[in-house]
């Protein structure tokens, strides 16, 4: 360390009355000293005295701390009175390799909205689903707001906790939020913007499944009765959403998948009873086999013109509506449906697997219903609506769908 200089010394001065006394004065290891003394030994024995004590304190300062200066000395001072201040048992050694072994480099604090963007152009070279991406730099971009944060180096573990524990969503959406969180930290802590990912700290809440919720054989029947039923409506043709309804219902696509078929059915082959050319949730597209119900169905609609992918809201909520399933209508429930009757007449779960892109697990536990009888499954999967053409003279169902629609 720097040495400090020693002014030390021994001043004679007469006092007022004509006697002498010996004053010790100056500085000695940055502190000032002064004293007066009878005799000039008794004030060099004293001087003696302190710099053999600065000498000793000297020596083991240098021996045990090994600092070049004293501003270093006294953060590591600081150090270790944080560390120990906010974890008594902790070591600060043990800190500093830690610090060592997670940020070799110096962090980039980056803007926090920059930081989803990114994380969301990387997923997407990876080649995830565009819609899950979406999905996921909505629910970031959420949390960035809700915790006010302008860059990465706001981040703490407790605005992680407040987002991915909230109890004002479902316990579900909790641990996705926790493992989105989880994702975006590790991508983070690879750019040096975070020197380790603070979400893993937080419990992985399990989820609690619920028996899947299906539409019982009759209001599955009904449903397809007034999509085929549906009149002309505001420049729609005649049951416009009978399709998109059927295809859910009879081989389990995916809505956002049913919408995404191609206008012109080029996606169908009713040669071979298949349906192609879309992608499920991995990269790996799939093919789904059609019920000859189905088949029957979308020959129908082909020659109708109408398009297997269309959708409207209003057709779709007016529809469910008559059909008296509107209010009972959780996500996926045709898919449900469909796996649900399925398995009680042929109980192939591999089958299942290929046509509906999911694991026996996810199947098992997400969309499977147990309690429907096989009599049941064969009743939907072979049914066909009485109905396919509303051409001509109205039935009795397509004059109560223009009553109830004030056409």
């Amino acid at each position: 360390m720097a040495k400090r200089k020693t002014t030390l010394k021994v001043i004679p001065f007469e006092n007022r009355g004509g006697s002498y006394s010996y004053r010790v004065s100056g500085t000695i290891i940055g502190k000032r000293v002064q004293k007066n003394f009878a005799t000039q030994a008794a004030a060099e024995a004293f001087l003696s005295e302190l710099v053999g004590a600065a000498n000793q304190e000297e020596s083991y300062r240098v021996t045990t701390t090994l600092f070049p200066t004293d501003p270093l000395l006294r953060e590591a001072e600081s150090a270790y009175a944080k560390l120990t201040g906010a974890a008594p048992s902790a070591s600060l050694l043990k800190a500093v390799e830690f610090y060592l072994a997670h940020n070799c480099t110096e962090l980039v604090a980056m803007g926090a909205v920059d930081a989803v963007d990114d994380f969301a152009k990387e997923r997407a070279s990876r080649g995830n689903r565009q819609e899950t991406i979406d999905v996921g730099t909505t629910v970031l971009k959420a949390f960035v707001r809700k915790a006010a944060m302008k860059t990465t180096a706001e981040m703490t573990l407790e605005k992680f906790r407040e987002f991915a524990q909230d109890t004002a969503v479902a316990v579900r959406t909790r641990r996705d939020r926790r493992d989105l969180l989880c994702n975006w930290c590790e991508f983070l802590v690879a750019r040096h913007a975070m020197i380790e990912n603070l979400a893993v700290k937080l419990p992985r809440l399990e989820v609690e499944y619920a028996e899947p919720v299906i539409l019982r054989l009759e209001q599955a029947k009904k449903l397809l009765e007034i999509a085929a039923a549906y009149p002309g409506h505001k420049g729609l043709p005649a049951g416009s959403m009978l399709p998109y309804f059927s295809i859910c219902l009879l081989s389990g696509i995916r809505p956002d998948e049913a919408t995404r078929l191609k206008p012109d059915w080029s996606d169908f082959t009713f040669e071979k009873g298949i349906i192609t050319g879309f992608r499920p949730k991995t990269t790996r597209a799939r093919t789904v086999v059609m019920l000859p119900s189905l088949q029957k169905i979308l020959e129908h609609c082909k020659s109708k013109g109408l398009r297997p992918g269309f959708f409207s809201k209003s057709v779709f909520d007016r529809t469910r509506k008559q059909a008296g399933v509107f209010d009972s209508w959780p996500n996926d429930v045709l898919r449900h449906t469909y796996a649900s009757h399925h398995y009680s007449v042929h109980g192939d779960i591999r089958f299942l697997e290929k046509n509906m892109g999911n694991s026996e697990e996810v199947l098992h536990r997400s969309y499977i219903n147990q309690r429907v009888l096989a009599d049941e499954g064969k009743a939907l999967l072979e049914f066909v609506p009485e109905k396919l053409s509303v051409a001509g003279a109205r039935s009795d169902l397509t004059t109560q769908m223009y009553d109830s629609f004030g056409n």
